[in-house]
């Protein structure tokens, strides 16, 4: 883990990575663009660093989504963290793919959107390369990985599995407003 406490005099370029994304002051994390592996390691450290103390961490998102196994490990140390302190999840402009799961995993009633903000829910994707016998293998862990994502989206959220079924169904991308968003349960409030 990251050193929650770098001196700026000692090393600024040090102090700008650790900070990347985190104001440690205020409590706030962002995460703005895609979910990738760098993203996951900066937003899981700040989250144990902001996790020391019991107050409440506020975590700005707006993303298109990204890599499924990065937002797995930003989800589960949410979680982890949420035994200790409170997750405000705060939506704005967009929240697609796997943005979605963790704006759900805010510690409940305290999950809120912008009035404008767009959500985006499809089917997983990924493209397969190799031998037959390698994507016959990627398919079925694949089908593993959506199925686990669709497990804990519906823990998180209002969403049944029946719903799920017809979004996937469409076999497209799925778009939404802050209304319907609250209506699933991904969100608790719409900000005005």
């Amino acid at each position: 883990m990251k050193n929650c406490k770098n001196d700026p005099q000692e090393n600024p370029e040090e102090e700008l990575k650790t900070n990347f994304g985190i104001n440690q002051k205020k409590r706030i994390i962002t995460l703005f663009g895609g979910i990738n592996e760098q993203v996951a390691e900066g937003i899981v450290s700040s989250l144990l660093c902001l996790s020391i103390s019991n107050d409440p961490i506020y975590m700005y998102i707006s993303t298109f989504g990204g890599e499924v196994t990065d937002m797995l490990a930003i989800y589960d140390i949410m979680d982890f963290v949420k035994k200790s302190c409170s997750i405000y999840t705060i939506g704005v402009g967009k929240i697609m793919s796997a943005g979605v799961l963790l704006m759900s995993a805010g510690t409940k009633r305290h999950r809120t959107a912008g009035k404008n903000c767009i959500f985006m829910i499809h089917p997983m994707s990924f493209e397969p390369s190799g031998t037959m016998l390698k994507i016959g293998n990627e398919i079925q862990e694949a089908k593993r990985m959506e199925l686990q994502c669709n497990k804990i989206l519906r823990k998180e959220t209002k969403i049944t599995k029946e719903q799920m079924s017809n979004i996937y169904s469409q076999n497209r991308n799925y778009y939404f407003n802050s209304q319907m968003a609250k209506k699933y349960g991904i969100i608790d409030k719409i900000l005005n």
